[in-house]
């Protein structure tokens, strides 16, 4: 999915860092503390570099920074927990990164401030995360609002590479797309293996690594794990979640994939699959309820048994409609920022 170089830019645009609120949970902060100097990466180039700083070394600084005025230890404290990778944000000014890290620590009572001292990786490491959430929340307000708009839209996008050279490979699954597929889980094995056993399933795909395969790129960069084709021209997108779950990040790319499918149309399907029920999001499909839904077996099959009723009509009607659809994969749809 390629909805522009600027999409970032264009879905964050009025929001407003400062403006956002603070709440942190700051328990079990607790980190090695480390030193920031800037080592040369490439020629002329500069990057951050951390070592652990020993125990002796950090009650040295915390003292350092108790004798500042409040004001200044907010100020020593708040560039440090910016070079930490909060800088990194780009899509977010630095001016406004620092003020916001200003505004949460003179939140903090000096009690507090000290602990940040002692354990200033984690709280970096936190306040990185909640940025990163307060623009992910606003930019899906805006790519769903643009969409609604008709300012982001779909249009054929991705083909398929001649040839893969996946660094580590799979075997003995029937109906790949290439000579060797890309090594996967024990999850994600079991899903496409039921899959590709399905007789309606013309070929399966373990789509690659970023920069290499089929992405979709809204509010969030998100490469689902399987592309499927099925005997009637269906697009299937499959992302598996098994015992490495990333909480909300399930619920965003769920999001994206299913406005994907609405808006790609009919021959598309995007579908999140739990192996474990109690985990599973709203929306999401366990393996059974994946393979009775790519297989064609609902309870609007029985309709066809009916000898009487609108349901039997509109349902041979589409069967009907869709009997000849055929979909190459070289043009699949993808969202674009017109």
């Amino acid at each position: 999915i390629a909805i522009g170089k600027n999409i970032k830019s264009l879905l964050l645009k009025g929001f407003e860092l400062i403006k956002q609120d603070t709440i942190i949970d700051f328990s079990r902060a607790t980190s090695e503390m480390f030193s920031v100097d800037l080592a040369e990466g490439r020629k002329n180039e500069f990057v951050p570099e951390f070592r652990r700083v020993p125990q002796r070394l950090k009650d040295v600084f915390s003292k350092y920074i108790a004798s500042l005025p409040a004001d200044q230890q907010i100020t020593q404290l708040s560039e440090r927990l910016l070079s930490m990778k909060i800088n990194k944000i780009d899509e977010i000014p630095q001016p406004d990164l620092r003020k916001y890290i200003i505004k949460i620590l003179g939140e903090l009572t000096s009690e507090q401030l000290s602990d940040v001292v002692q354990n200033e990786f984690a709280y970096a490491d936190k306040i990185r995360k909640k940025i990163l959430s307060l623009s992910e929340q606003y930019a899906k307000k805006s790519f769903d609002n643009l969409l609604d708009m008709g300012i982001i839209n779909c249009k054929p996008d991705f083909k398929f590479a001649t040839s893969i050279c996946p660094t580590n490979t799979i075997s003995g699954i029937t109906k790949n797309l290439y000579l060797e597929e890309g090594e996967m889980n024990d999850f994600e094995r079991q899903i496409i293996n039921e899959i590709a056993n399905l007789e309606n399933v013309v070929f399966w795909h373990r789509n690659l690594e970023r920069g290499k395969g089929f992405q979709l790129n809204g509010f969030i960069n998100h490469h689902p794990d399987f592309i499927v084709q099925t005997t009637k021209g269906k697009i299937i997108l499959v992302e598996a979640k098994g015992d490495h779950l990333d909480g909300s990040d399930s619920v965003n790319k769920l999001h994206l994939g299913t406005k994907w499918a609405a808006k790609a149309g009919d021959n598309f399907r995007y579908f999140m699959v739990f192996k474990s029920e109690s985990e599973k999001i709203n929306g999401a499909k366990n393996i059974s309820e994946l393979i009775k839904i790519i297989n064609e077996r609902t309870e609007y099959e029985s309709a066809q048994n009916v000898q009487t009723g609108e349901l039997k009509m509109t349902f041979n009607t589409k069967i009907r409609e869709t009997d000849n659809v055929s979909v190459k994969m070289g043009g699949g749809p993808s969202i674009a920022h017109s």
